[in-house]
């Protein structure tokens, strides 16, 4: 019912080859994976990349990788929504929901993926978007009206919500609809904040990999 899958192409503007960095003996990848495939709502997880060194990776961990990307949607300007398009229409299996799971947002817990798929279901939403908040205003910044997401930026009560890139949920019908996990019903599950970095640059790295040393200390 649920396709699960995550993206990652070899090339990157800021941080070169991101998805492959080893981090205490991991990568974004293995990250990704490890937490996403407990949860309950998946029996594989599929992996989109043009890059075979990242393939081998991939099927390595566990991942599904049933063909390369074309390179044509593995370019700096390419959109997500352009390759999972493209995706759905190679796969040729009956899924009824789509959930994008991004290697550059290691510290979600499978707790989040399938508590935002039972938000998801419960309300009957089109799509779900994963938020957190922060008290100053952020690049993927958007508005909450009556427990959907609203595009346009603004404060609310001294907080701005953003996209954290952790979770996208979506029916499948609606997506080729609309091109898009944004709908007319988009609904968001908040996560907290401490599980919502997103990795772009080195020090992002640097503090993944501090904050990765400190859970082993306390778990």
């Amino acid at each position: 019912m649920f396709l699960a899958i995550t993206l990652a192409r070899y090339g990157s503007k800021r941080l070169k080859n991101k998805n492959l960095i080893k981090i205490l003996n991991s990568n974004l990848l293995n990250l990704t994976y490890s937490k996403s495939i407990k949860s309950r709502y998946f029996n594989s997880i599929y992996l989109s990349t043009e890059s075979k060194k990242i393939a081998k990776e991939g099927k390595k961990i566990g991942y599904k990788v049933p063909f390369l990307r074309s390179r044509l949607l593995a370019k700096d300007d390419s959109k997500s929504e352009e390759v999972i398009i493209d995706f759905l229409k190679k796969i040729k299996k009956n899924f009824k929901y789509i959930v994008l799971l991004q290697p550059t947002s290691p510290l979600r817990k499978k707790e989040h993926i399938d508590s935002a798929i039972n938000k998801f279901l419960q309300r009957k939403y089109d799509s779900l978007i994963s938020i957190s908040h922060t008290f100053k205003k952020h690049k993927h910044s958007v508005s909450l009206r009556k427990n959907l997401i609203i595009r346009k930026s603004s404060k609310i009560k001294g907080k701005y919500f953003f996209i954290n890139g952790a979770v996208y949920i979506s029916k499948i019908d609606k997506f080729f609809e609309n091109e898009s996990f944004f709908s007319k019903k988009t609904g968001f599950y908040l996560m907290p904040k401490k599980y919502s970095l997103d990795i772009d640059t080195k020090k992002d790295l640097k503090l993944l990999e501090r904050m990765m040393r400190n859970d082993k200390k306390t778990s």
